[in-house]
């Protein structure tokens, strides 16, 4: 759902490898275009919350255009 300049998102799957299934799911995720004077370009700042194989971590990644 875009909010003004704010992107929200969720996803959700299972990541399998062998005969290990583990459930994965991001919710309450944003994108949104980061400005800073010590960046030069376009950036986006995802934050991130997660539960994958019922162990939670939350984050953030800054993707900047090359």
């Amino acid at each position: 759902m875009l909010q003004g300049s704010t992107l929200k998102w969720n996803a959700s799957g299972t990541v399998a490898d062998g005969n290990v299934n583990c459930p994965f799911a991001f919710t309450d995720s944003t994108a949104a275009p980061f400005h800073s004077e010590n960046i030069a370009g376009d950036a986006i700042l995802v934050t991130y919350h997660a539960t994958v194989c019922d162990i939670a971590f939350s984050g953030d990644y800054l993707m900047k255009r090359k």
